[in-house]
C-alpha cells in the first residue's frame, strides 16, 4: 500500500532569489537597519499574519503541559505569598522575605523560592504566575513601559526542550511576540525582513539555537528601554544540565540587563543554588505550609464519607489523626497527598479512626521510603496492572495521553479495540473517570492523571519517577508483570488503534497527525524482537497503521503538511486506494515502508521483505524517493521541524541501526542511483559542503548538521556503496567471461 509525500517544484529563478536571500539574511554577520526593520510590509502579507507565524514556529508540542500538570492551590492556601509580613525561620535565616516589597521595588536581585522535595514549590509558583494582583504589583516597578510576564516550567520528566535552556528561550521569546506584538520585527528581524521581501511565511528556514540565543538577546536588549520583564522560572533543578551551568545561565541573564528585569526562579536547596542565591531575597516552602497542609488535609477528608461516618463516632480520635498527618508532614505536601489519598481508600472500604492511626504510624516520613511503603501496600492482584502502566510512562520518557493509557489497561498490556467500547456524547468523560479510577486503584497514587483540557498519566512527581529508576525498585517493579510484555509494542499497538478509530481521526490536524506517526515509529524501533510472536504481532501493528493512514486520508482528504526544506516544500499527497493521485505539479512520493525505513525499523523491513520481495525494488526515479534513499538520511532529512521538535532521537543516537538497515538493504541488491552516490560521498568530507543534487534537498553549511559523527557515518555509507558497486562490476564481469567461454569465444 502506497503512502506518497508530495515535494512541490519551484521556478528555479524563484530558487535563487530566495537562496541569495536566506543566506544573505541568516548570516551571522547580517544586522538589519532600524529603519529597516520597523517598515510596513507588504499589503500581501499582514503583520498579525507573519507575527502569529513566527510564534507557531518558536512553540513546541507540551509547551503548556508542565504548568497544567502541576496542582492547582486549594482556596485560601498560598495566598499568604501576596502578604507584605516577613517569616522568620530556622535560626539567622529569614523562611520568607516579603514578596510584594521585591515585586514593587527596584531590587535587582533574584528572589529564591526554594524547599525541601514536595512541599510545593511548583504550586507556588503557578500560583503567583496566575494571580490577579501579580500584574498590579509589577505594575508599580514597570512604571509607564509595558510589562512582559514571562514564564517557564522546567520538566525532567519532559521532552528535550522542556527541560533545557534552549527551551526556556524559545518560549520566552515566543511569549514576547504573543504579548507585545509590535516587538517581532525587533527581535526577529531576519524572519521578518524575509517575508517582507517574499511575501510569504512558506519559507522560514527552521529555527537553529544560535538564532534563538540572538532573539532572546535581543528581547534583553529592549529591557529597561521599551519593555519591563519579569521571568518566573520554575525548577531550575529539572534542567538536564548540571546545576552549575544553570545557575551560571540565570546568572548570566541578569548580568545582561541591569535595568527592567525581575527575576524570580525556585529549585530545591542544592548547594550550586543556594549560593548563587541563597544571600538575596528567599522563602522556603516547606518552613511556610503548616497551615496550608492542614487546610488541605481538613477538605480531604471532609469529601470522603467514610471518614465523615467515622469522625461522627470518633471526633476526639479523627481530629488527632488529621493533627498527626500534618505534623508528621514536615512540610511537604506530596507526602501529605500521597498518605491522604492512601488513608482515604481504607476509608473507603469501612477503616476505623484506629486503624487508619496504626497505618499512619507505620508509614515512613521519608519520601522514597514512603513510595516503598505505597507498592507494598498494592494488592498483589493489582500489581500486574501497576507495573504495565509504570513501564509505559517510563518508555515515553514524558506523560502519557489518556487514551493510550486507557487502551493499554483496558487490554491488559495485549489488544482491545475502541469500536468494541460504546460511545455517546459521554464517553470520554466515563473513560477519563475509570482511568483515574483504576489508577488509584493499581499505584495508589504513584501515577496520577494531569488537570488541563489534555489529559495525561505522569509520575504523581520527580520524586516518584527517581525512586521508580532506582535498581533495586525498577526490577521489583518490572519482575510483576509478563516477561514477554514490550512497552514499547504496546504503544505501537495502541496507537494503531487510535489511528483506526474514525471518531477520533477526525480530530487530527496536518501537525498533529504527523507528529503521532513520527513518535509511534520512534517507539517501533525500540521495540525489542527477540521473541517470534512478538515480531508477529508487531508487523500486524504496523501494517495496521499503514492501512490507517489510507483510511484517514479518505475521511479528510484536505490534510497536509508543510515546510521549509531548501528550496522545496513538502506535503503529503493526495491518496486514493493507496496510490498517489499526482495531479498538482511535480511531486517526490515515498511510501510507508520508506518512512519506517527513515527510522531504520529493520525487523519490520525484513518481515515485508520475506512476504513480498518485490518491494524492496520499486523504481525510483526524480519524482519518487527510494527506499535506499530514506534509510541512508533519516527521518531529519525529510519529516517537518514541527513534526519532529520533541521526542524524536538525535541522528548519532542510532547511527548504527542505519548502517545495519542500508547494508541490508544493499546485500539484497537495491540498488543506488548516481546521484545518491556522488551526494554520499560528499557528505562524507569533512568541510560541509554547499549543497546537494536536486532530489535530495539543498541544504546550506548552516543547515547541514556536519558533525564529526556525521561525517564518519556518511564515510562508512560511501564504503558501503563502493564495495556494492565492485561487487556488482565483478558480477558482471564474471558473467561476461562465463558467456564467451561457453559461446567458445
Amino acid at each position: 500500500m502506497v503512502r506518497a509525500l508530495r515535494v512541490k517544484d519551484v521556478s528555479r529563478e524563484g530558487e535563487t532569489v530566495r537562496d541569495e536571500l536566506t543566506q544573505l539574511l541568516w548570516d551571522k554577520e547580517w544586522a538589519p537597519e532600524p529603519a529597516t526593520s520597523k517598515d510596513r510590509i507588504s499589503i500581501n502579507l499582514r503583520p498579525e499574519t507573519l507575527r502569529k507565524a513566527i510564534v507557531r514556529s518558536l512553540q513546541f508540542d507540551a509547551l503548556k503541559l508542565r504548568e497544567e500538570a502541576i496542582p492547582q492551590n486549594l482556596k485560601d492556601t498560598y495566598a499568604w505569598i501576596f502578604q507584605g509580613a516577613k517569616g522568620a525561620g530556622a535560626g539567622d535565616e529569614p523562611a520568607w522575605d516579603s514578596f510584594t516589597e521585591w515585586l514593587e521595588s527596584n531590587e535587582a536581585s533574584i528572589y529564591w523560592v526554594t524547599g525541601k522535595p514536595g512541599s510545593g514549590k511548583s504550586t507556588m509558583m503557578k500560583f503567583i504566575v496566575q494571580h490577579e494582583c501579580l500584574p498590579g504589583r509589577l505594575a508599580k516597578w514597570a512604571g509607564p513601559l509595558p510589562l512582559l510576564v514571562g514564564k517557564y516550567y522546567a520538566w525532567s520528566s519532559g521532552y528535550d526542550l522542556q527541560r533545557s535552556l534552549q527551551g526556556l528561550k524559545r518560549t520566552i521569546v515566543s511569549q514576547a511576540l504573543e504579548m507585545i506584538p509590535d516587538l517581532a520585527p525587533t527581535i526577529t528581524p531576519r524572519r521578518w525582513s524575509q517575508a517582507q521581501v517574499l511575501r510569504s511565511v512558506s519559507f522560514l528556514p527552521a529555527w537553529e539555537t544560535w538564532e534563538i540565543e540572538e532573539s532572546f538577546d535581543l528581547v534583553l536588549a529592549e529591557c529597561g528601554t521599551s519593555i519591563r520583564l519579569a521571568l518566573f522560572i520554575d525548577g531550575l533543578d529539572e534542567f538536564a544540565v548540571p546545576p552549575g551551568e544553570v545557575a551560571t545561565a540565570i546568572q548570566t541573564i541578569t548580568s545582561r540587563c541591569s535595568n527592567g528585569l525581575k527575576l524570580c526562579v525556585s529549585s530545591r536547596p542544592w548547594p550550586e543554588f543556594g549560593d548563587r542565591f541563597g544571600h538575596g531575597p528567599m522563602l522556603q516552602m516547606h518552613l511556610l505550609t503548616e497551615a496550608d497542609i492542614r487546610t488541605f488535609v481538613t477538605r480531604a477528608f471532609q469529601g470522603n464519607q467514610g471518614f465523615v461516618e467515622q469522625a461522627a463516632l470518633y471526633p476526639e480520635a479523627a481530629a488527632q489523626l488529621q493533627s498527626n498527618i500534618v505534623e508528621k508532614a514536615n512540610g511537604v505536601f506530596l507526602w501529605v497527598s500521597a498518605v491522604v489519598t492512601h488513608l482515604m481508600v481504607l476509608f473507603t472500604e469501612g477503616g476505623s479512626v484506629a486503624a487508619s492511626q496504626t497505618v499512619l504510624d507505620a508509614l515512613p516520613d521519608d519520601i522514597s521510603m514512603l513510595y516503598d511503603a505505597i507498592w507494598e501496600s498494592i494488592r498483589p492482584q493489582n500489581r500486574g496492572h501497576a507495573s504495565i502502566m509504570i513501564r509505559v510512562v517510563d518508555a515515553t520518557a514524558g506523560p502519557v495521553p489518556w487514551r493510550t493509557m486507557w487502551l493499554i489497561e483496558e487490554s491488559g498490556g495485549g489488544l482491545v479495540e475502541m469500536a468494541d467500547a460504546h460511545r455517546d456524547s459521554n464517553w470520554r468523560a466515563l473513560a477519563r473517570q475509570s482511568l483515574r479510577r483504576k489508577l488509584a486503584a493499581r499505584t495508589k497514587c504513584i501515577l496520577e492523571t494531569t488537570s488541563g483540557p489534555e489529559m495525561f498519566v505522569d509520575f504523581i512527581h520527580r520524586t516518584a519517577r527517581d525512586w521508580a529508576a532506582q535498581p533495586h525498585v525498577w526490577q521489583r517493579i518490572c519482575s510483576e508483570s509478563a516477561a514477554t510484555f514490550d512497552p514499547f509494542l504496546a504503544l505501537v499497538q495502541a496507537q494503531r488503534h487510535i489511528l483506526s478509530d474514525e471518531t477520533t481521526a477526525r480530530e487530527y490536524n496536518h501537525t498533529t497527525l504527523w507528529r503521532t506517526v513520527a513518535r509511534t515509529l520512534n517507539y517501533a524501533r525500540k521495540v525489542s524482537t527477540d521473541d517470534a510472536q512478538l515480531v508477529q504481532e508487531f508487523v500486524a501493528a504496523l501494517d495496521g497503521i499503514d492501512k490507517a493512514l489510507g483510511r484517514i486520508h479518505k475521511l479528510i482528504p484536505q490534510i497536509t503538511v508543510s515546510t521549509a526544506l531548501g528550496p522545496l516544500r513538502m506535503e503529503i499527497a493526495y491518496w486514493v486506494d493507496g496510490q498517489l493521485t499526482a495531479n498538482r505539479g511535480s511531486a517526490r512520493t515515498n511510501t510507508f515502508l520508506g518512512l519506517v525505513a527513515q527510522f531504520s525499523i529493520l525487523p519490520y523491513i525484513k518481515a515485508k521483505a520475506e512476504a513480498e520481495r518485490s518491494l524492496l525494488h520499486q523504481s525510483q526515479t526524480k519524482h519518487s524517493v527510494g527506499l535506499l534513499e530514506n534509510a541512508i538520511f533519516g527521518f531529519e532529512r525529510y519529516m517537518p521541524p514541527v513534526v519532529l521538535q520533541d521526542g524524536a532521537p538525535s541522528p548519532s543516537e542510532f547511527y548504527a541501526a542505519r548502517l545495519e538497515t542500508v547494508k541490508f538493504l544493499l546485500d539484497q541488491g537495491v540498488a543506488p542511483t548516481n546521484d545518491l552516490v556522488t551526494v554520499v560521498h560528499d557528505l562524507a568530507r569533512p568541510v560541509a559542503p554547499t549543497g546537494t543534487r536536486y532530489g535530495y534537498g539543498r541544504q546550506d553549511a548552516k543547515s547541514q548538521a556536519h558533525t564529526e559523527a556525521a561525517v564518519e557515518y556518511f564515510k562508512t555509507v560511501a564504503e558501503y556503496l563502493d564495495a556494492r558497486d565492485w561487487k556488482v562490476r565483478m558480477k558482471s564481469t564474471l558473467w561476461r567471461v562465463q558467456s564467451a567461454m561457453k559461446s567458445g569465444r
